[in-house]
């Protein structure tokens, strides 16, 4: 199974924990490339390009380097959640 399918298919809540968990590569590495991407993003959220992407990859980038940054993005993720079920109905 890939990552990406272990990932969608993690409990909603402790994805980016349980990802964070299986990263295999440098914690200051992954640090670093999320920081340059969210700062790309935010760029290119007012210039022409991708930035909601490279914001969501960043994020992800940061929560493989950071467990405190992993559990920050589960929360919201849980929040971002309820926020969607009580605005759709």
């Amino acid at each position: 199974m890939s990552s990406w399918q272990q990932f969608r298919e993690a409990v909603p809540g402790q994805r980016f924990i349980e990802y964070h968990g299986r990263a295999t590569h440098s914690p200051v590495l992954s640090i670093v490339f999320g920081s340059i991407l969210i700062v790309a993003g935010l760029v290119m959220l007012v210039a022409p390009g991708p930035g909601l992407l490279a914001l969501a990859l960043g994020f992800a980038s940061l929560a493989s380097g950071s467990r405190w940054f992993a559990e920050r993005l589960d929360r919201a993720e849980l929040r971002v959640r309820a926020w969607r079920r009580r605005h759709r109905a």
